[in-house]
């Protein structure tokens, strides 16, 4: 498949922000063993942010899973349960193309 062609149906990639890597590793690890997602990039980053009526910074760590989009709300109630923050962000955006065997492994990845 070409990159151009429609993806795999419902594939999404989900990104959420958590304080450190052992608790990223904690959240992808449960993930990956319940088979909700095919795999996880976890990047430390730097941010600024509005809370509590202040500029706040942090050093964070951004997480990039890839997913099935029917598996989203399981997705997002694991990572809510787990996250030490208040206000976690967990975002989920739709794959609109992709490297179509690349999109089969996570479809093959996830299927339970």
């Amino acid at each position: 498949m070409l990159m151009g062609e429609p993806p795999s149906p419902n594939l999404v990639t989900v990104m959420f922000t958590i304080d450190s890597m052992a608790n990223a590793r904690t959240i992808v690890k449960l993930l990956l063993d319940k088979k909700l997602i095919a795999c996880a990039n976890m990047i430390e980053i730097s941010s600024m942010y509005w809370w509590q009526s202040k500029i706040e910074e942090a050093e964070e760590v951004m997480v990039v899973l890839k997913a099935r989009k029917d598996d989203f709300t399981l997705i997002e109630v694991e990572i809510d349960r787990l996250h030490p923050y208040e206000v976690p962000c967990i975002v989920c955006y739709d794959i609109a193309l992709g490297n179509r065997p690349y999109l089969d492994w996570v479809l093959d990845s996830t299927e339970r």
